[in-house]
Order: C-alpha cells, then sequence, then structure tokens
C-alpha cells in the first residue's frame, strides 16, 4: 500500500467532484513536509445573547510546501494536470470568500496506516522553476512546487457511527428512542461513551432526529451537551414539586406530568414577588462544577405577560442572577442562563438557593411541572415551523449542511464532541400544544476523528 496524497474538491454532500493524485499515476511525491499548527489565542464563543460562554483554543492555519514530478505522455495532458491543480485552489479561494460552493480538501495516508485523513485547503499555488521550460518540458515532465494553506485539523474521511446509550437502552448503534423529560419513568438523553470517541480534537457531530409523535406543529428542539459536569450522574431537571412555594399553592397531580406531579402558585401583588426556592446541596454543586446552565421552565399552564427571573442565593446574598424574562403562552419557556456555581472553591459548598421570582400587574397565576438547568458545555437550538410524524431532522456540520430546509439552527456552529470523554446530549422538544412528557423522538449520531498531527 502506498502513500496518498491527493487535493479533492468535493460538494456539500461530500461527494468528490474532482480528485488530483500527487503520488499515483504519473505523479510521484518528492516531499511533503506534514507540519503542525501553532497556537493563535482563546477565544470565547457566547452560547445566546442573554449569557453562558465557551472558551476554545484557536489554533493558526498551517502553510505546507510540497513538490512533486508529472509525467505524461503527452503536452495536452501534462498542461490538463497543471491547470486541475490551478482550478482547484480557485474553488478553494471562492469557498473561502462566499462560505458557500465546493469545498477542497488535501486527503492523506500514509503506506502504514489503513485510515485516509483530511484538511480543508484555504488557499494555493502553484510554481514552476525556469528549469521546466526545457529539457523537462521536452521529456513531457514537469516539476510542481505547490504551496497551500490549510485547515489546523486532520480529520478522518468517512464518518463513523457513534454507539449511544440511553436510560432505557444498553448501548447500540441503533435508533435510540428518548422522551420528553428526565424522571423516574423517561429519559430524554443519550451517551457517549469515551472509549467509543478517539482522536484528539474535538471533533462535530453529526445527529439525526426523527420525530415518533403524530404532530406537524411548530418545534424547537433545545440541545445541550454536558462534558465536565459529572454527566454519568448529574440530574438537570429540577421537580417543580422539591421546591418550597410561597403564595396560594395547589399541587396538580397526574400522568402528563413529570413524576406525576406539578405545582400552581397564585400570587396578588404587583412588585416582584418570591415564588419558589430550590435547594442546591454541596452534593449537587460539585456535580455541576461551574458549568453554564440554560434555565428551561415546563409550564402547562403558561405565565404569559408575566416576568420571571432567578437569583442564586446564599444566606440571603445574591451572588448570581438573570435577567427578567416576559414569559409567553408556550409549554416550554428558556428564561436565561446562569453559571453554578458562579465560582469555584476547590473544596465543599455551603447550600445554596435557587429562587424564582415572578411579577406582573396585579399578581398572576402558573403552573410549573420542571426546571430543566441543562447544562451547556456545547448548545444548540433547532426551530423548525413542522416537523411530523416520521420527520428526519438531520444535521452534518461536518459538511456544512442541514436537512431539512426549513428548519434552522442558532448558534450555527454547533456540538463539539471531546475525544476520550463520557459526555451526555439532552433534547428538550418543545412547541407542541400539549408538550407532552411521553413524546418521543429517536437519535442517531456519527463523528470524523480529528486530530492535529498524523
Amino acid at each position: 500500500m502506498s502513500t496518498i496524497l491527493n487535493i479533492v474538491i468535493r460538494d456539500d454532500t461530500g461527494t468528490a467532484l474532482d480528485t488530483i493524485e500527487l503520488n499515483a499515476n504519473g505523479t510521484t511525491l518528492l516531499s511533503y513536509p506534514l507540519l503542525s499548527p501553532e497556537q493563535r489565542s482563546i477565544e470565547y464563543q457566547s452560547l445566546l445573547k442573554d449569557g453562558g460562554y465557551i472558551g476554545k483554543t484557536v489554533l493558526s492555519d498551517v502553510v505546507e510546501p510540497t513538490t512533486a514530478l508529472a509525467v505524461r505522455d503527452n503536452d495536452d495532458d501534462l498542461v490538463a494536470f497543471r491547470q486541475s491543480i490551478e482550478n482547484a485552489f480557485l474553488v478553494a479561494a471562492r469557498r473561502q470568500d462566499r462560505k458557500r460552493g465546493p469545498r477542497v480538501f488535501v486527503e492523506f495516508r500514509l503506506d502504514r496506516l489503513a485510515t485516509t485523513f483530511r484538511s480543508e485547503i484555504k488557499r494555493g499555488r502553484l510554481v514552476s522553476d525556469a528549469a521546466d521550460i526545457g529539457v523537462g518540458w521536452q521529456a513531457r515532465a514537469m516539476h510542481l512546487d505547490l504551496v497551500w494553506l490549510r485547515d489546523y485539523a486532520w480529520e478522518s474521511t468517512t464518518l463513523t457511527q457513534l454507539p449511544l446509550r440511553s436510560q432505557a437502552t444498553a448501548k447500540t448503534t441503533s435508533p435510540v428512542t428518548i422522551a420528553n423529560t428526565d424522571d423516574s419513568a423517561y429519559g430524554n438523553w443519550v451517551e457517549v461513551l469515551g472509549a467509543d470517541l478517539p482522536g484528539i480534537l474535538p471533533t462535530p457531530i453529526k445527529l439525526q432526529l426523527t420525530n415518533n409523535y403524530g404532530s406537524g406543529a411548530p418545534l424547537t428542539i433545545y440541545t445541550g451537551l454536558n462534558i465536565d459536569a459529572d454527566p454519568e450522574n448529574l440530574v438537570q431537571c429540577l421537580e417543580a414539586e422539591a421546591a418550597t412555594w410561597v403564595g396560594t399553592v395547589s399541587t396538580p397531580t397526574g400522568a402528563t406530568y413529570s413524576n406525576g406531579e406539578a405545582k400552581q402558585v397564585t400570587w396578588g401583588s404587583s412588585s416582584d414577588t418570591q415564588v419558589a426556592d430550590w435547594t442546591l446541596t454541596d452534593s449537587v454543586l460539585q456535580q455541576f462544577n461551574g458549568a453554564w446552565c440554560q434555565m428551561i421552565g415546563r409550564f402547562p399552564v403558561a405565565p404569559e405577560d408575566i416576568y420571571l427571573r432567578f437569583e442564586l442565593r446564599y444566606n440571603q446574598r445574591v451572588i448570581a442572577s438573570t435577567e427578567p424574562v416576559l414569559g409567553t403562552d408556550a409549554i416550554h419557556q428558556r428564561l436565561g442562563a446562569m453559571q453554578i456555581p458562579p465560582r469555584l472553591t476547590g473544596a465543599s459548598y455551603p447550600d445554596l438557593v435557587l429562587r424564582l421570582y415572578a411579577r406582573t400587574t396585579g399578581g398572576g397565576t402558573f403552573t410549573m411541572d420542571t426546571l430543566h438547568l441543562l447544562v451547556s458545555d456545547g448548545y444548540v437550538e433547532y426551530r423548525a415551523p413542522s416537523f411530523g410524524l416520521n420527520g428526519n431532522l438531520i444535521d452534518t456540520p461536518h459538511d456544512g449542511t442541514l436537512h431539512p430546509i426549513h428548519f434552522i439552527k442558532e448558534p450555527h456552529e454547533g456540538l463539539m464532541l471531546r475525544p476520550s470523554a463520557t459526555q451526555r446530549l439532552t433534547f428538550i422538544q418543545a412547541g407542541n400544544s400539549s408538550d407532552q412528557i411521553a413524546r418521543t423522538m429517536t437519535v442517531q449520531a456519527w463523528y470524523r476523528e480529528r486530530r492535529l498531527t498524523l
């Protein structure tokens, strides 16, 4: 098996439009240095406008010189080969300028390895020495000096399916069914085991979500990735009945509520009013480990036109808070983001209180079932005006595609899995008229192994 070095133009589906071989079929690779990237900076990406950040190390793109010798049977073939390289570099430049159109990769495999890796070319230049216009040209041979700027990372050319497990399903590559809450009866998450995810660099995850619920209503899917907040043990779903409520309080029961219960609260003041307290103990705070969380409430009776906000308190001192969010008629509502705990101590924590406030003219009422503290080591929202029974959402960030076209994703960057780490993806399906906790969908996932060097 010989070493492979190709320049490949691929469309958004990954299909090869043109393959230029630099070590086969009359072309011999003379040198290729395989350089490593340098660290440039650390950047922080905002999860959403109201808070939550992910830090990432930014590595410099790599400039690589490459030399090869091309020999052809006739002059036309030699010119065509040279022009195919020049065309590939032009296609790469157009992709970087316009952010659409085919992408160009350098694809490489050492003769002793079984896996081919690729890195996207962003710019390139082909240079021929003056000596080539002479003896070399008369012999129908061309010495090629190429220089390209490529992405800092290498990724495998093939997508590999990830085994997933859930609350109810052992590890499998078959579609895994999840529900719409996380209680004793249902689970709304899938887990990736570190042993199943090789590589060095974080890798985008391809997701296929299939709707098993008989409704085509508008839908938002809140999706959070937990890597560092004890993903195998942390319970991100706080039950309303676990809180201490203030006001006129009742406890609706039934199978449509998570764990069979909810809490209804009524108050009469127009001022900012304390309505609920959840106690977060040392063990829970240790698990959260400073994670940014999206605060997503489930309201069977919605807090429409009611402002809601949270405070995290210690001995009546406010140590973190969210901005007030005006409630709508939706059953699931995102109520801001908070870091829990807001600072790390390196030791045990005292109990903290997560307090919910409500404000509306003349007082109000709502029913709350759960509060998800959705850990957001990665976070996206998928939105669509409809998502019918057996409909598929397919997000392939490796190729920059999202199917079907009426879905949108925010933020666009998507989710990045960390190699060798066990991590959990949690999904909350919002927007249906009933937002049933037993609403189900199936999840499948794929990845490409990513490396700094080969």
